[in-house]
């Protein structure tokens, strides 16, 4: 099994940074590669409790979906 297809990956940049590389891709000027992540977060605050949130749903009974 390959684990690497399984991995989510995340990234963490200002809003700014965000709205420029948006724009960008628009555009046509930049281009994300494939391994890029494709979660992109404003702070490392809002990843950790994004990662929480996703932690505890994992840990919660089947029957409780």
């Amino acid at each position: 099994m390959n684990y690497s297809d399984k991995m989510e990956k995340y990234g963490v940049m200002s809003m700014d940074d965000f709205r420029q590389m948006t724009l960008d891709i628009a555009s046509g000027k930049y281009r994300p590669s494939p391994d890029a992540p494709r979660i992109i977060f404003g702070s490392h605050k809002g990843l950790a409790e994004y990662a929480e949130e996703k932690a505890k749903k994992e840990e919660s009974p089947i029957s409780a979906r």
